[in-house]
């Protein structure tokens, strides 16, 4: 096994956590789910302002590591922030074309079927699609091969 996925996270763009799922319980939990998804989206928030002004070029936030684990991100053209949090084994592991794959099943299990409006307010894991569900955890299964 080349990784462990430990949990999902996806955020709209005004920081609300729209699908929080633990994969393995390897890690206990510190802290309250709701605390937890505010906690991390802050801190990428932060982060993200923070970089500009440490480069002279356009950083991109890709990860943050704090061996053994590691906390994996992209936001996507659209404003979601998608969070892995995982355990590599291997750093041979392209984990943005990983993080692209999680967003393409987002897009069609979840943003394309029509059954969900992103303008709605809402409270923290909101989401509830089985459908999406069942085929993340396929694919989540598949990275941890």
């Amino acid at each position: 096994m080349s990784s462990t996925i430990y949990d999902l996270l996806i955020y709209r763009r005004d920081g609300t956590c729209l699908y929080n799922r633990t994969f393995t319980n390897a890690i206990p939990p510190t802290k309250e789910k709701e605390e937890r998804e505010k906690l991390v989206y802050g801190m990428l928030f932060s982060l993200k302002e923070l970089l500009p002004s440490l480069s002279p070029t356009t950083p991109t936030l890709k990860s943050i590591s704090l061996p053994p684990l590691t906390l994996y991100t992209t936001t996507s053209p659209t404003g979601y922030t998608i969070v892995l949090h995982a355990i590599s084994k291997s750093t041979h592991i392209d984990w943005e074309e990983r993080l692209r794959k999680i967003y393409e099943v987002w897009t069609e299990k979840v943003v394309m079927c029509g059954m969900w409006d992103p303008s709605q307010p809402g409270e923290s894991g909101v989401l509830e699609n089985t459908e999406f569900d069942r085929e993340i955890q396929i694919v989540i299964r598949s990275f941890e091969k």
